[in-house]
């Protein structure tokens, strides 16, 4: 029991500090909800494929002009997922994870 109370501590700060910086104009409130979705997502212990796709993409080379246009589309695409729509978290994910695939 104790571990699930420490981590829906975590769960809440991430939250806290995800809606903060919002605020403080660190990136916009798409963003915003996007991320939340992504906690809530990572909490729910959901093991969808999008979350290695980020990984790679995260792990990707960052210094080239390629990789910062490919970040916007993977970035406006992310932020359009419908969460609570299987079809389209899969729809996005194979997008998604086929601009990673160009990144590598």
């Amino acid at each position: 029991m104790r571990k699930e109370t420490f981590k829906k501590q975590i769960q809440t700060e991430l939250a806290t500090l995800i809606y903060e910086s919002a605020h403080q104009g660190r990136f916009s409130s798409a963003e915003m909800l996007c991320l939340l979705e992504l906690l809530e997502a990572v909490a729910a212990r959901r093991d969808w494929p999008l979350f290695d796709c980020l990984r790679r993409w995260m792990a990707a080379e960052s210094d080239s002009e390629q990789y910062r246009e490919i970040s916007e589309i993977i970035k406006a695409t992310l932020i359009n997922v419908d969460f609570q729509d299987a079809g389209s978290v899969q729809t996005n994910t194979e997008i998604i994870c086929s601009l990673v695939k160009e990144l590598e």
